[in-house]
């Protein structure tokens, strides 16, 4: 194998090796992804969680009539006690008021709850539905993957033939441009020469950083 068939077939290794190590990165990517879309768990909801505030508002409404009602019955019966009416009127007129104090935060409770149902029932139909697209996009990627596996595997393959070639260490398209390099500056004249020099290269690294 003279020089210039030498860079052609580093030219393609570099490419090939480039190739497996962008479809590994895919791989890795689709992986991570899937696993996000695999592990996503809705969040946890209780009604009371949406309730509470109406709860509240009721309580506060309850608390602030309370004051004006107790101040008008005892006015009603203050009234009824100068005028001599029978106590049926008077206990007729409180009983009133004290309905519409009770009534006003049942009303409100009543509606808070029907609201808070309503959206807690809308989140969990959101949450179904999201938890159908998450299943569906991780199926996706997992298909995607497979895919992506067996284009890689079979590139892997295809540079089954090159092994005895070249040593497992050097299998990286950047050590095959620092190769490329080599033939095209005229420091290696053949392939093989310029795998020796890697590996003087290379081996001479791995001492060194033991000394160190």
């Amino acid at each position: 194998m003279n020089r210039e068939e030498s860079i052609a077939l580093a030219n393609e290794l570099c490419l090939e090796y480039r190739a497996v190590k962008e479809l590994q990165k895919k791989i890795d990517e689709n992986e991570t992804l899937r696993r996000e879309y695999s592990e996503a768990k809705p969040a946890h909801r209780g009604l009371i969680s949406f309730f509470w505030r109406y709860l509240l508002i009721a309580g506060i409404v309850f608390l602030v009539m309370l004051f004006p009602t107790i101040v008008l019955s005892a006015g009603i019966f203050f009234i009824a006690f100068e005028s001599n009416l029978k106590p049926i009127y008077p206990q007729t007129a409180i009983a009133i008021l004290f309905l519409i104090n009770i009534a006003v935060p049942a009303v409100i409770i009543i509606c808070g709850y029907r609201k808070a149902n309503r959206k807690l029932s809308d989140l969990s139909r959101q949450d179904v539905e999201k938890a159908a697209y998450n299943k569906k996009r991780a199926d996706e990627l997992m298909r995607q993957t497979d895919e992506i596996r067996m284009q890689k595997n079979t590139k892997l393959e295809s540079l089954q033939k090159f092994n005895d070639l070249i040593p497992e260490s050097l299998r990286e398209s950047e050590k095959m441009e620092t190769l490329r390099r080599l033939l095209m500056s005229g420091k290696a004249e053949t392939f093989s020469d310029a795998i020796e020099i890697m590996k003087e290269t290379y081996s001479g690294k791995g001492k060194g950083d033991g000394n160190d």
